[in-house]
């Protein structure tokens, strides 16, 4: 477990043999992140300090003071100043033109996912377009045909109306054909009783 001692906000950070840096500080003079600056502090066991507001730091040599492109294979006494940077830039620039490559790159790819999304997006929007399209159809059809169903009905119901108005007109006047073919046989009745009446006067009066 670390071993942290407290600090006053106000007490120097500077010693002789280094400087007391936050990890943050410590990354950005050695051009690192963070997690690599803490990695870096422990497998140095470099001295740990937490001050009143519970932010820590740690002692940093004075040889590690810049960043780390700048060899650290040199032995640890030599000074940063006596370091020959010039054998280092040559690699500093192809490292830095990899990573302008690789940043590139996956710009290049992102430029590529981007441009398919926009594809996938403009045809799902005309399948959207074209399903909208026929929802619209179905529903002008579905209407038609409700009017439609609406006009047969009204027709159907007319067409009841009448054929019961010509069946009662077909049975009034069935009631009146049997009406005249009862007087008419009533008729023919009496003009049969007239007719033996007028025979049997007749042959009365033949009588002596």
């Amino acid at each position: 477990m670390e071993q942290f001692s407290e600090q006053s906000a106000d007490q120097s950070m500077d010693q002789d043999d280094g400087r007391w840096l936050t990890y943050p500080e410590l990354a950005a003079v050695r051009g690192i992140d963070k997690p690599s600056a803490i990695r870096l502090a422990t497998r140095k066991k470099w001295r740990r300090q937490r001050d009143n507001r519970r932010i820590v730091r740690v002692l940093v040599p004075s040889e590690w003071l810049s960043p780390r492109y700048q060899s650290m294979d040199l032995p640890m006494e030599q000074p940063a100043r006596d370091m020959d940077l010039s054998s280092n830039r040559p690699d500093f620039a192809a490292a830095l033109a990899a990573v302008e490559a690789a940043h590139a790159g996956e710009v290049a790819a992102l430029h590529g996912q981007i441009d398919g999304l926009k594809t996938l997006a403009d045809r799902t929007m005309a399948q959207l377009t074209e399903a909208t399209a026929r929802v619209g159809d179905a529903e002008r059809r579905a209407d038609r045909l409700e009017q439609d169903l609406a006009a047969a009905h009204v027709i159907a119901q007319a067409a009841q109306r009448v054929a019961r108005e010509a069946v009662e007109q077909a049975r009034a006047e069935a009631g009146t054909a049997r009406d005249t073919a009862e007087a008419l046989r009533r008729a023919d009745e009496a003009r049969k009783a007239r007719g033996r009446w007028r025979a049997a006067w007749a042959a009365w009066r033949r009588q002596p």
